[in-house]
């Protein structure tokens, strides 16, 4: 049934995630008492929100078949960066607060919706048999520009989106052991994809 998935359908999902980051965007500027410059440079700060972004625009382009979505299993890529988004919110940063109303919908939409709608994508549509361990280092480096950018900011700015990488609050010894913490786990889930992948594939 997932095979059958129309691009149609594809696009709306995109439209759906993108929809979630604009009303996410707006509940965040209407609260926010920050200049227009730094409010901006914080809410894109966000690891979430640039991943959301991301996967909405993918999926879009995909839709439209833009040969580019469909090489150097760059949609797994992208699941991969999602998942992560989805998983370090679980684990580690859903009990620092309790969103209600929209909020709640947005924040639920980012961090829990949005992941698995392009899971289900992943696995209707990804050409497992194309995965090679070979593409993993081009798909860290998008994490790692992030991690690079973020540190960067926040020297010159002091303000760090993430408490487990705020420099403001961690010793430099546990900043870099979470560091790499971060990049070992989007290391082993993308070995993880690929299995996954050619296991559906033998399936």
């Amino acid at each position: 049934m997932l095979k059958n998935i129309s691009n149609n359908t594809i696009r709306l999902l995109g439209l759906l995630i993108l929809a979630s980051v604009v009303l996410q965007a707006i509940l965040y500027f209407q609260n926010t008492t920050l200049g227009v410059v730094e409010s901006s440079l914080r809410f894109f700060s966000y690891f979430t929100i640039l991943t959301n972004l991301l996967a909405g625009f993918y999926l879009i382009f995909y839709a439209n078949q833009k040969a580019w979505t469909s090489q150097n299993g760059s949609l797994t890529a992208v699941t991969m960066y999602l998942f992560m988004v989805g998983l370090v919110y679980q684990v580690a940063l859903r009990f620092v607060w309790n969103p209600t109303g929209w909020s709640r919908l947005a924040d639920e939409m980012l961090h829990s919706v949005n992941p698995i709608l392009l899971l289900l994508v992943w696995f209707a549509k990804e050409k497992t048999s194309e995965l090679r361990y070979q593409m993993i280092p081009k798909w860290l480096i998008y994490p790692a520009l992030y991690l690079l950018f973020i540190w960067i900011r926040g020297a010159i700015s002091g303000y760090y989106p993430y408490y487990f990488i705020d420099r403001n609050i961690l010793s430099s010894d546990d900043f870099y052991i979470n560091v790499v913490v971060l990049i070992i786990l989007f290391v082993m889930f993308s070995f993880g994809f690929i299995w996954l992948g050619r296991l559906k594939k033998s399936s």
